[in-house]
């Protein structure tokens, strides 16, 4: 399986035991990768949940200090927000997550395509 999937999978299914989110250390080290590379990573993911209407499921890969994803996640899924909007968009995104109950089906089509 490639990297990329790897990866997604591995988010879903922290997403799907937890219910929480997670540092992107701590999600980097899990994975095997540097924290900066895994953004990269943490893309694809997201990008396959964006175009089919659901939340970008990256918004759980947070920093430790904020709390919250990285100015980085709202410029590439909000590029058009501005950053004092970044919180709610956060929580938002965080809602929509734990209320969808497809995670697995999300992963096992992520993984197949």
């Amino acid at each position: 399986m490639e990297k990329n999937k790897i990866v997604g999978a591995t988010l879903i299914n922290k997403w799907l035991q937890t219910k929480d989110c997670i540092s992107y250390s701590d999600f980097a080290k899990e994975v095997g990768l540097s924290t900066r590379k895994v953004s990269d990573y943490l893309e694809d993911v997201s990008f396959f949940c964006v175009e089919r209407g659901l939340p970008p499921i990256s918004a759980i890969v947070i920093n430790k200090e904020t709390g919250m994803c990285g100015n980085g996640f709202f410029k590439t899924y909000y590029p058009h927000a501005k950053q004092k909007d970044y919180m709610k968009i956060f929580f938002q995104d965080i809602e929509r997550i734990q209320r969808l109950d497809c995670w697995n089906f999300v992963r096992d089509e992520y993984v197949k395509c």
